[in-house]
């Protein structure tokens, strides 16, 4: 079971509609396959077959994709893909045992949960997105400087050239 939350202030501006990408690559024991079972990938109303060793789909705020038909030892990664203004973590029980919770370093970057063997127990992915609220000023802050520069380059420029001028005259 793979949810998503988006965590958010009554001030922010985070679009709870919004679709994040998920891709859920399947590692099955040897000797079966996606088709041993008839593994599934439900949201929803909507059940989709799972072909082959990858799934991707996508999920809003509240929203959740529950897998069936997996074969009992199936190794599992989930990967959330980087979201611009959102940073990630995702809470992980495996055959009901809570793992490390995996945490982006900084915003608008992926997140993966590695290789976890399901078992008959609870698994789970819970997937947290903070917004990062960025206001909008019309300035760029990290090109700010170089601006910066420019305007002090031009000014010195000008006053360079009107001192040569009056020197001249």
């Amino acid at each position: 079971d793979v949810s998503k939350k988006i965590k958010t202030d009554a001030a922010d501006t985070a679009d709870t509609n919004k679709e994040f990408e998920f891709t859920a690559d399947f590692t099955f024991p040897n000797g079966t396959d996606a088709t041993t079972l008839g593994a599934k990938a439900t949201i929803g109303d909507s059940t989709t077959s799972i072909t082959g060793t990858s799934h991707t789909f996508k999920l809003k705020h509240g929203q959740n994709v529950k897998f069936t038909g997996l074969p009992v030892g199936t190794k599992i990664s989930v990967t959330e893909s980087a979201t611009p203004n959102y940073k990630g973590s995702a809470a992980v029980v495996i055959n009901g045992v809570t793992q490390d919770t995996v945490t982006a370093s900084k915003y608008d970057e992926a997140i993966t949960v590695f290789d976890k063997k399901l078992g008959q127990k609870k698994n789970a992915v819970d997937v947290t997105n903070t917004y990062n609220n960025v206001p909008v000023t019309g300035i760029i802050m990290n090109n700010l400087p170089y601006i910066a520069m420019i305007v002090i380059g031009a000014a010195a420029l000008v006053v360079y050239v009107q001192n040569k001028r009056k020197n001249l005259q």
